[in-house]
């Protein structure tokens, strides 16, 4: 007896919201990017990062994954975020190389390759009424 029931199942190909959050990501990892950069000291840099390392990682991450709903993608992908930055973290702390804000800024770089081949993978991706 199958228990798949509740779960619909998706495609392999992005999902059409996919490009959408990536676009939505990559526009915080700028941000993050662009504050850290010309230094603000403001509490909407720290928003910008706390928002950043709890989701945008992962998300670059979990988007591959075929079969997940939304609260199964987001679920993942704050998990994977924070192991992410445990594990930059901890390479910085093994290595003597205590330098926060480059480490987060090479993480943004990374992540922000990542999220940019969704958005061209998505974009490739029609949707049936859009086919010639």
């Amino acid at each position: 007896m199958s228990h798949n029931v509740l779960v619909p199942r998706q495609s392999s190909a992005p999902a059409i919201g996919t490009r959408a959050t990536a676009v939505g990501l990559l526009g915080l990892t700028i941000a993050l990017l662009l504050l850290t950069a010309f230094e603000v000291d403001s509490p909407i840099r720290l928003l910008v990062t706390l928002l950043f390392a709890l989701t945008t990682p992962g998300w670059a991450l979990a988007a591959y994954l075929t079969d997940r709903t939304p609260a199964i993608e987001w679920t993942i992908a704050t998990c994977a975020s924070i192991a992410i930055v445990i594990v930059v973290s901890m390479t910085m702390l093994v290595l003597h190389a205590w330098q926060p804000v480059w480490g987060m800024s090479g993480l943004a770089v990374v992540t922000a390759g990542v999220l940019l081949h969704h958005v061209v993978r998505s974009s490739r991706v029609r949707a049936p009424e859009q086919r010639p």
